[in-house]
């Protein structure tokens, strides 16, 4: 129930259908915005409905088609309600883009930064989204930043397929690809009560190169006085590829990959190949948040890959199956894409909307959420 002032609710192109399941939560319907692109590629938008003093919500994810566009169209979305005398912004991103640039590169720069510091020029006031690539990223905001977690509708999935199937604790086992998604399965395995393996060498080491003190390229000695002795240098390490190795055990069990986001799809398809033919894994599950692959890669994940199951949230503009029943209609054949699933998060972003417009607590949100999840 809506108790303050007047909220509007508005979304550009890239998820209109997350947003209708949200304002049919609030019961209410979505404001019209006019957003196109001209033929010179600019992005046009007009509201045509007053904003004046009015709590705006503008939801906005990225998507698998062009990124720039999305994020342009957020920028003008909150600009022009902050300049039409807003009394209220805040941005929804359930996929917050440029997260997997957080980190100074060589010779390159901090990406998620830069969109940080546009979002809150923008005239956005406060910032609701799901699962940050890391968590590290808030503190690039000038402004408050809501990190929800989907953890608990994923291990619901979980439990439930668990009590469906029969199957035990003790053969199911959880993943993780790298030492980067380790505390996350690990939260995940505490919360399930199950064993917890991790996976090495699966992708290029990391390093110097990522904050550019790699800068002049390495060199194998270093002449300390023209033609005096030499200071020797350790081989470069970033030619070096450790094979692939399991800590843990998941022969003859049910192993469960977690990830935060899908999107290199064929180092995926290999890791799901490893675990069954060379560790003996009886089945291979994939849980993630975010599924940033396009058509060709869910058919790719659905026809061809190891995997009997990849479970998604709906974050991004992806709909081959929805599990928690919603009542916009999908348009993708369920029986092409059976493998993946995608769980609807909608209730989760609803309640933030509601709590933040009625200057409610959102720490209830939060409840039996691992800070590591």
């Amino acid at each position: 129930m809506l108790v303050n002032g007047e909220l509007v609710i508005l979304a550009g192109n890239t998820h209109p259908r997350l947003a209708d399941d949200i304002c049919q939560r609030l019961g209410m319907k979505r404001t019209d915005v006019i957003l196109y692109h001209a033929g010179n590629r600019e992005t046009l938008l007009q509201i045509p409905s007053s904003v004046r003093f009015k709590d705006c919500y503008i939801i906005q994810t990225a998507t698998n088609t062009n990124v720039n566009d999305a994020i342009m169209e957020l920028l003008l979305m909150g600009y022009t309600c902050h300049t039409s005398a807003a009394k209220h912004l805040v941005g929804v991103i359930p996929y917050l883009p440029y997260g997997k640039q957080s980190r100074q590169r060589k010779r390159g720069t901090i990406a998620a930064r830069l969109l940080a510091k546009m979002i809150g020029r923008a005239g956005f006031h406060h910032i609701v989204t799901v699962d940050l690539h890391q968590k590290e990223i808030q503190g690039f905001f000038d402004i408050p930043v809501e990190n929800l977690r989907a953890s608990p509708f994923l291990i619901e999935y979980i439990q439930q397929k668990m009590l469906a199937d029969q199957i035990d604790r003790d053969r199911l086992v959880i993943v993780a690809q790298q030492t980067g998604s380790v505390r996350k399965a690990t939260a995940y395995a505490e919360r399930l009560k199950v064993d917890l393996a991790i996976l090495h060498g699966t992708m290029e080491v990391e390093t110097d190169a990522v904050d550019g003190r790699s800068s002049p390229p390495p060199v194998r000695s270093i002449e300390m006085i023209p033609g005096g002795e030499t200071l020797p240098i350790l081989t470069d390490y970033r030619t070096i590829r450790r094979p692939l190795k399991l800590v843990g055990e998941v022969r003859d069990k049910i192993a469960i990959l977690v990830e935060n986001i899908i999107d290199d799809v064929e180092q995926l398809t290999r890791l799901a190949h490893h675990l069954k033919h060379e560790e003996g894994a009886r089945k291979v599950f994939l849980v993630a948040t975010h599924a940033l692959f396009s058509q060709e890669a869910s058919f790719q994940l659905q026809f061809q890959s190891e995997f009997d199951e990849i479970v998604v949230t709906n974050t991004e503009m992806f709909f081959p199956k929805i599990i928690i029943p919603t009542t916009v209609p999908h348009d993708i054949d369920e029986k092409k894409f059976s493998k993946i699933k995608v769980i609807d998060i909608s209730i989760l972003l609803t309640e933030a909307i509601r709590r933040m417009h009625n200057n409610e607590s959102l720490s209830y949100l939060f409840t039996n959420i691992s800070v590591e999840d």
